[in-house]
Parts: structure tokens; sequence; C-alpha cells
């Protein structure tokens, strides 16, 4: 009973802070603006940054969106790197039993090493990519629309 006394003191906290929160019009969601659920076209999202408090943050839209896209080329192709290193490496062991001679063994030997290292860089070319992603989605999201402390308008948070 005390349990659950708790969770409903707990979802009543929450739900009195998220009446406290002001939505914002614009949402960045996996590198995209959208405005009310509707996604933003690339010269429309030009358009709003073009004056934000009398600057032009288009340069920063555009750094923003060209590192996310970086970052998700990164983690797509580092898996893929990774995948295959790992099926290098995983065939290279079944096979490494059944080597007749030692040149084959060599071969195998030498395709296992090299799988482990495509294996590896995969592994942490994903790693990267997924870091530059994260950090260009949360750049991005700190160029705001709507509600400020001044009026509504257009800001950067810091």
């Amino acid at each position: 009973m005390k349990k659950l006394i708790i969770v409903f003191c707990l979802m009543a906290i929450s739900l009195s802070a998220t009446a406290q929160y002001a939505d914002r019009d614009i949402i960045v969601k996996r590198g995209k603006l959208y405005c009310d659920g509707v996604q933003l076209t690339h010269q429309q999202s030009l358009d709003y940054f073009s004056n934000v408090a009398g600057e032009d943050l288009t340069h920063d839209y555009l750094q923003y969106t060209r590192d996310f896209k970086i970052g998700k080329q990164m983690e797509i192709w580092g898996a893929v790197a990774f995948g295959i290193g790992g099926l290098a490496e995983v065939a290279g062991l079944m096979f490494i039993f059944t080597a007749g001679d030692e040149a084959t063994f060599r071969i195998i030997q030498g395709s296992m090493m090299a799988g482990g290292l495509v294996c590896i860089g995969g592994y942490v070319t994903s790693m990267c990519g997924m870091v530059k992603k994260r950090k260009a989605g949360r750049n991005l999201s700190n160029l705001t629309i709507g509600v400020q402390e001044s009026g509504v308008g257009i800001a950067l948070n810091f």
C-alpha cells in the first residue's frame, strides 16, 4: 500500500511538472526539423534560420545537418564493416581446424587477422559516427524557434 501511494504521488508530481512545460513550435527529430508534426523542407528551414535576432545562422544549420548526415553514414558503414569482419573471423575459425597443410593454415590465419582488424575498425567507425550524429543533433536542437525570454522569436541557446 505504501508503494502504491508513493507511485501516485510521483505521478501527481510529474503531471504538475509537465503542466509547466511550454512546448516549442519547432522540434528536431533524427536531424530533421518538424513544425506541428509536419517535416519542414530544406528551403523552409533555411528561411527560418536566415534571420535570427539579426544574424544569419544558415551556415550553422547547414553545418549541423552536414555533420548529422556524415555521422549517420559513418555509423552505417562502420556497422557493415563490423559485420563483414565478424563473418570473416567466424568463417576463419571454422576452417582453421580443417586446414590440411601449412600454406592453407597461414592463409586462413591471415584472413582471420584481417577480419579482426576490419571488425575493430568498423566498430570504432560506427561509434565515432554515433557520437558525431548525436553531437550534431544536440547542436541543431539548440537552434530554437518559439517562446524566448525576450518574447516570441528565434534564439541560439548556449
